[in-house]
């Protein structure tokens, strides 16, 4: 048969319909359901497709993790072997904690338990201090906790050991009170977060009682107590309700996981679930009925009802603490730092498009020209664009939209835009940035004198706009919405800046109370004594830091943008909390063989000063420098520097450095102190000059030592911030006159060539005059009405910052070389820090925060005359008695309870000596007087000697 054959069709013919076109075409409604249907499918299909991709990622992840949570087991176990120190010790829990399984692990978890007892209070000690230490003794607590009902063959002992020593409030305060830097509170935030994760989130409850019935399976009351004559198995409820008790005493606020609790809230929420657990029918209704199960009546019931009726009568008057923190749990914070960056730049990117987009349609449109009424429409348009304008470029848009420029005059405009925004319920960040800038600009143009009756917003208006903005600001700030999106960090700088420049107004002209521009929020969230801001994170280039906590990174934002949010207390007490930061980190590096002693002589204190202290023989002032001084004859002083040898020096050093005979400072208008601008003609040197004042000041500031030096606004808002903005209101005190007539000018309607004005200035330099252009080409240039107030600003920033600018530099050089960041205080605050309070000496509260010795006390004879001829004392006489015995003649700035070490008052027997004073330990050494008389002739004789430590 032929392989091939070659019958039948060679190809299959189609098929044909011969009966024509159905007569039943389909209707509208089959052909949608069929579409729909095949629509469906391919949903279908695609949900299918993206669900496979998902347990592809899933099952390769496990497998990933499985690889991994094998590898570290290996380690885990590898390592084991080797002898532990701290930080193998920490390695070894960062492992466990990730390969841990309950059924599995169990005996490593007693062997390693046993390794972690060994190194307890090192691990207590980290975990108060760090973050990440206590999210890892967190999590071995809990996997302890998830064992308790498992079959344990060995090791069960070490396994309650390990979390008795981990959940006790005293034998982690006692570890605390080694700390220096931490609080009490720091004990009741680190118990908080672990009993708080065990309770709502990890079911303690249920699985200890889950525990107890396998541990303790008895029926009667002596089977019960028999049992727990071998272990106190209450101590966990006890612990539990130490927390409780411990809590409900002071009232906080915490971050629990993603929840941010007050301490009624919390303590609520864990006496909720150790409700649940007693009222579950087994452990309370049916044992108290039948006594089917004695666990409940003799371990946890006496125990909880005697607390719990406690915890009700100590919450009860629990108060709310505005100074409270926090701590912050790492593992709910998860910065991406790239993504941000990237995100950034994207966004810059597309900013910088619509701003070129921009210039082109506002060359074509009437914008410009036309801003006299306002109307809704014009507005919804106008604020994205106005918005975007700032954010892009501001200096730059100012220039190339002249409505920007024209907007600001525009009265009746501006009011309508603020009246129309404020008035809103539903107003966007845009619309207060512009605002923000409008006002900012706005202020640039009135001055403190006609600012309130010629600003658009009467005093009220002005209020509402200030604590709309400011709930803005911190809305943001808690919100963490400026870390993530960039739009909103750009508005809030425009907010915050608009804050400082009216808190600054503020200042001058006392329009409102301080307590306005202060959140309540901020004073209950962060925490201002126990913070771990440093004086290296103002430094941008340093941030963010990862090592900070959360509430750290929000504290520093707040300070590098608006810190008057904050109260001057609580801005005082962070400020000490980072010289504590800075000199506990200089303890650990310097020896005593490391102290620098200078010998300095008392007639001739500032020029030693000067050549002992330069940069080259103490490059770093911070460090500890002991002082001797010796006196007009050649003879050393007696007394040893305990730190009031320092202060008597950096007083008088600093009061011979500034004193206007020497020809580096002069005194403004109210006797304060600023450079001489003709300090470069005296000394070739200034540079130096400048540079050592600034550094004693700052040593000053950074050891907490009081100055009399009066220093003038401006100057001290130069040291601050660099620069002054509002050079012309601030002009009144340097040069009244100048001033005042360059506020006529701005209503001159008369000739103005007869006044023959132009952009220069006369400057005076020891005899020599010369003119100074204001701008380039200044002298070409005639002022006339159109530039009078571009002129009357540059008058005023040449006085204020350009003709000292060098001068101030290198005093601000010196400053931050010791103390880097002054920011967060504004000038008067300044001058609080070096010189102390200004108010009257309060003799009642000297009197209350006083320390006797030697057989004295507040009732014996001598020093109830004492205190009487104290209190009879004028101003004058107060401030010497306080020079006397601290150095210094300014109460401290928060108090005397704030005086390191406490006035002392000591009992130098019965003499007719003179009275005397050790300055290093803020002691008095007073003689027991006959008379009340005598001992007021002697006291106000001693004080007023002005003697050396001789008279010590």
């Amino acid at each position: 048969m032929s392989k091939f054959l070659f019958e039948g069709d060679f190809k299959r013919k189609p098929i044909q319909n011969l009966g024509g076109m159905s007569r039943h075409a389909e209707t509208r409604e089959i052909t949608l359901m069929k579409a729909n249907s095949e629509r469906q499918k391919r949903e279908q299909e695609r949900a299918r497709a993206a669900a496979i991709l998902v347990l592809q990622a899933g099952f390769r992840g496990m497998k990933v993790r499985r690889a991994l949570s094998s590898a570290l087991r290996e380690k885990f176990i590898r390592d084991s072997a080797s002898v532990y120190t701290i930080e193998t010790l920490e390695l070894q829990m960062t492992r466990f904690n990730y390969f841990f399984k309950p059924h599995r692990d169990i005996v490593l978890l007693s062997e390693f338990g046993q390794a972690m007892l060994s190194f307890q209070n090192d691990l207590i000690s980290n975990m108060l201090q760090d973050n990440c230490a206590l999210l890892r003794l967190r999590l071995i607590i809990e996997k302890g906790f998830m064992v308790f009902s498992e079959p344990m063959p060995t090791g069960r002992t070490i396994v309650l050991r390990l979390l008795e020593t981990f959940t006790d409030w005293n034998k982690i305060d006692d570890v605390r009170k080694t700390l220096r830097t931490k609080s009490p509170g720091t004990t009741d935030k680190v118990m908080a977060i672990i009993w708080s994760h065990l309770v709502l989130h990890k079911n303690f409850f249920e699985r200890y009682k889950e525990f107890l019935r396998k541990k303790l399976e008895v029926s009667d009351a002596d089977s019960a107590r028999k049992s727990l004559q071998h272990y106190d198995y209450t101590i966990f409820y006890q612990r539990f309700l130490e927390v409780i008790r411990r809590l409900s005493a002071t009232s906080r606020k915490f971050e629990i996981g993603k929840e941010v609790y007050v301490t009624k809230e919390l303590v609520q929420n864990l006496l909720i679930e150790l409700a649940k657990s007693l009222s579950n029918k087994f452990w309370v209704h049916q044992s108290a009925v039948s006594r089917g199960n004695a666990v409940v009546e003799y371990v946890i019931c006496p125990c909880v009802a005697k607390e719990l009726a406690l915890e009700q009568e100590v919450f009860s008057e629990s108060v709310i603490d505005d100074e409270d923190e926090y701590l912050d749990d790492m593992e709910d914070y998860d910065m991406k730092p790239l993504e941000e960056i990237e995100l950034a730049k994207d966004f810059f990117a597309d900013r910088q498009k619509i701003y070129d987009e921009l210039k082109i349609i506002f060359k074509k449109t009437k914008l410009n020209k036309e801003l006299s009424e306002f109307t809704v429409e014009m507005w919804n348009i106008l604020y994205p664009v106005v918005s975007c304008l700032i954010g892009i470029n501001l200096h730059r848009a100012m220039l190339e939209f002249e409505f920007l420029k024209r907007m600001t005059f525009e009265r009746a405009f501006v009011r309508s835009m603020f009246r129309h925004v404020l008035g809103k319920s539903n107003r966007t960040i845009d619309e207060l940035v512009v605002l923000g800038w409008l006002m900012t600009n706005l202020m640039k143009y009135l001055y403190d004198g006609e600012f309130l009756h010629r600003n658009p917003l009467n005093k009220e208006e002005l209020l509402n706009f200030i604590r709309i903005i400011e709930d803005t600001y911190v809305d943001i700030i808690l919100s963490d919405k400026d870390v993530v999106d960039p739009t909103v960090n750009n508005a809030k700088k425009i907010i915050a800046q608009t804050l400082v420049n009216i808190h600054d107004r503020n200042k001058r002209i006392h329009l409102y109370s301080e307590d306005l521009f202060l959140s309540t929020k901020f004073s209950v969230v962060f925490p201002m004594e126990t913070h771990g801001i440093k004086f290296v994170h103002f430094n941008k280039k340093q941030r963010p830091d990862p090592n900070l906590s959360l509430l750290d990174q929000r504290l520093l934002r707040v300070l590098t943008d608006f810190p008057f949010s904050l109260s001057f207390h609580d801005r005082v007490s962070i400020w000490h909390q980072m010289i504590r930061s800075d000199q506990i980190e200089r303890q650990i590096v310097d020896s005593p063989l490391g102290r620098q002693h200078v010998q300095i002589r008392r007639a001739y204190i500032y020029e030693d000063a000067f050549e002992k202290l330069s940069p080259e023989n103490v490059p770093d002032l911070r460090a500890d420098v002991r002082i001797s001084l010796v006196n007009v004859v050649g003879v050393q002083e007696a007394g040893v520097d305990g730190g009031g040898l320092l202060r008597e020096f950096l007083t008088e050093a600093t009061k011979a450095g500034v004193d206007p005979n020497r020809g580096l400072f002069r005194v403004d208008s109210q006797n304060r102190l600023y450079p001489n601008p003709v300090a470069k003609k005296i000394f070739p040197d200034y540079r130096k000059h400048f540079f050592l004042m600034g550094r004693l000041v700052g040593k000053a500031l950074y050891r907490q030592i009081l100055l009399e030096l009066p220093l003038a606004a401006f100057f001290l808002q130069l040291c601050a911030f660099g620069s002054v903005s509002s050079a012309v209101d601030y002009l009144a005190t340097l040069d009244a006159d100048l001033h005042k007539n360059l506020l006529k000018l701005r209503n001159f309607d008369g000739d103005w060539s007869e006044l023959g004005l132009d952009f220069t200035i006369a400057s005076d330099e020891l005899g020599e005059t010369h003119l100074v252009e204001l701008k380039e080409n200044g002298r070409d240039v005639v002022v006339d009405e159109s530039n009078v107030i571009e002129y009357i600003h540059l008058v005023a920033d040449y006085k204020i910052n350009r003709e000292i600018q060098d001068e101030c530099h290198f005093f601000r050089c010196g400053l931050r070389d010791v103390v880097p960041i002054l920011r967060i205080f504004s000038w008067k605050e300044m001058q609080t820090l070096i010189s102390g309070s200004d108010k009257p000496i309060d003799v009642q509260d000297w009197k209350a925060n006083t320390n006797y010795g030697g057989g004295y006390g507040p009732t014996h004879k001598t020093i109830e005359s004492f205190w009487e001829v104290v209190e009879h004392f004028d101003e004058a006489h107060l401030r010497k008695l306080l020079k006397f015995v601290t150095s210094c003649s300014r109460p401290p700035l928060l108090g005397f309870k704030d005086l390191i070490p406490k006035f002392g008052i000591s009992n130098a027997g019965v003499t007719d000596r003179l009275p005397t004073a050790a300055t290093c330990m803020n002691l008095l050494k007073l003689p027991e007087f006959s008379d009340i008389e005598t001992l007021r002739e002697r006291l106000v004789y001693a004080i007023s000697a002005q003697a050396g430590f001789e008279l010590s």
